[in-house]
């Protein structure tokens, strides 16, 4: 007398190799979990606030953003809704002008209107 035929000895054996596979990835995953999926800093507090102490308001309101008056085409390219033809047309502009007076003069480039220019305000800025 069979218990199982052939066929249901395959699933099982398939349905156990599964659970033992997810057992051990449960196992790697608890031993392995630092219990936080936050980056940790690497340095003292005195290291950052050292840093920061050297920079005045300026420099800390302006960090991370990019200077349209000294931008080359792949910082330009970092910019949201900026591909390399309007990095171009940003440069073309910039260096017709001589420099760029106000972030608003952006919208003298082809292609740059008031929406593009509002989507850009929180990453540009002029030095």
């Amino acid at each position: 007398m069979k218990i199982f035929t052939s066929q249901e000895k395959t699933v099982v054996i398939i349905l156990s190799a599964l659970f033992m596979l997810g057992m051990a990835v449960k196992a790697a995953k608890e031993h392995f979990d630092t219990g936080t999926d936050q980056i940790t800093l690497i340095g003292t507090n005195d290291h950052v606030v050292d840093f920061y102490a050297g920079l005045d308001k300026k420099d800390i309101e302006f960090a991370g953003k990019v200077d349209i008056n000294t931008a080359g085409i792949e910082e330009l390219k970092s910019l949201p809704r900026i591909g390399e033809k309007t990095a171009e047309k940003i440069i073309n502009k910039r260096n017709e002008l001589g420099r760029f007076n106000s972030v608003e003069d952006l919208m003298l480039v082809p292609g740059i209107g008031s929406k593009t220019l509002e989507k850009l305000l929180p990453y540009i800025r002029i030095n």
